[in-house]
């Protein structure tokens, strides 16, 4: 005594549209896309903890100048800005090159950065 399936065998046209909505997704395809999501998420959260703690470190000492001033950078300040705002007397590719230079030679800033502006010449 054997037991027969008939499973139908329908062939739909390409014009029709695809009933897979209608039919949930199995166990295992929901714990795939469960895990998925949250190593999506861990990896989210973790870098935005490397990041903000590695922007957290005291920045590199300052070297004094006798007739110069110290500023913090804020949002949205480039040394072309800050050359701009400070350093009027001087031609601003000038003042850029000096900024660098008296700051240690790097040409990256971040929020928060306290910079040493030169003298007036």
């Amino acid at each position: 005594m054997a037991l027969t399936i008939e499973i139908p065998h329908t062939r739909r046209h390409p014009s029709e549209p695809s009933l897979a909505w209608l039919y949930p997704p199995t166990r295992v395809i929901y714990l795939i896309r469960r895990a998925a999501v949250f190593l999506v998420m861990a990896a989210i959260v973790t870098g935005g903890a490397l990041t903000a703690f590695s922007h957290s470190g005291d920045s590199a000492p300052m070297r004094p100048i006798s007739s110069g001033e110290v500023i913090s950078v804020g949002a949205g300040d480039t040394y072309w800005s800050i050359a701009g705002g400070y350093m009027t007397s001087v031609d601003r590719r000038e003042a850029v090159a000096d900024l660098i230079a008296l700051n240690g030679g790097s040409s990256s800033l971040r929020v928060g950065d306290v910079i040493a502006i030169p003298s007036q010449r």
